[in-house]
């Protein structure tokens, strides 16, 4: 894959992170941040991919 490709996908990536955070009115920083520090405890019984966040 070269760089340009790689930049691309970024953008991608960005622009539908930007749709999610619109969508559910949160940032992702800090829906990552209450997802570590336990605040959505609630929704624990059914994250299957906690652990995808902390790589």
């Amino acid at each position: 894959m070269e760089l340009h490709e790689l930049v691309l996908e970024m953008k991608q990536l960005e622009r539908r992170l930007t749709l999610y955070e619109e969508k559910y009115g949160i940032l992702s920083q800090d829906f990552y941040d209450l997802l570590q520090t336990g605040r959505l405890a609630r929704y624990d019984d059914f994250d299957e991919t906690r652990t995808d966040f902390g790589r």
